[in-house]
Formats: C-alpha cells, structure tokens, sequence
C-alpha cells in the first residue's frame, strides 16, 4: 500500500529503526533503510539525490530547450502557473521547479522522466 499524499509526520516502528511514515488515514509505510537511500543497493542503486540536485537546472533547462522550443515564455508560464521570470530561469538552468510542476512535466510529458533522471546517475 502506497502512502497517502497527505502525510502528517514519521514514526519508529517498535524494535525496529526503521522510520515509518504516518499518514492522516493511519495507514503506515516503512521507508527504506538509510544503505538503501545512499545507493548501495536496491531500487535506489544508482541514484545520488546530491548530484541530482545539482544537475537536476540543466536537465530541466534542456527538456525545456529542446521539447517545448515551440511554446513562448508566456505560455509556459501559464501551462505551468508561474511568472515569465521564472521560466526565464529555468530556461537558463539557475534553478528548476519544485515537485507538483515536475510531477506535471512527467504526466503530460512521460517520455522526458528517463532524461531527467540521468541527472542522478
């Protein structure tokens, strides 16, 4: 069972150390172990939410140059309810959006989410 959008906070199950994360539902979902989140195994091998933070900009200034070159800055500031500033920005990779609107991008555009994610490997 996956958790609820709507998570209030986190928890430590019992004997385990393993952190769990409430949900306002009171369901509950173990989060990985700390060796699975730096990339030593499983389904985070690979991944370095470090790099991907510095590289994420560029990889979003790219999909953006390439994918979407057709749409002015004005229209993507309303596809993505933003100011023109902030496209501008994030056209010239000083920073990139925050989840919803990537969570967005990767709906309408699913084919870009293997590109973005290479900023992580």
């Amino acid at each position: 069972m996956t958790a609820s959008p709507s998570m209030v906070g986190f928890a430590v199950s019992g004997a385990s150390s393993s952190p769990v994360l409430m949900t306002n539902h009171g369901t509950a979902q173990e989060l990985p172990s700390p060796g699975r989140l730096s990339g030593d195994a499983g389904m985070f091998s690979g991944f370095d939410m470090g790099k991907l933070r510095r590289h994420f900009p560029e990889a979003f200034a790219a999909f953006l140059r390439e994918d979407l070159k057709g749409y002015s800055v004005e229209a993507l500031a309303i596809l993505f309810s933003t100011d023109e500033k902030t496209i501008r920005n994030w056209r010239a990779g000083k920073c990139a959006p925050s989840g919803p609107v990537v969570a967005v991008v990767i709906s309408l555009f699913p084919h870009v989410l293997p590109r973005l994610m290479r900023a992580a490997a």
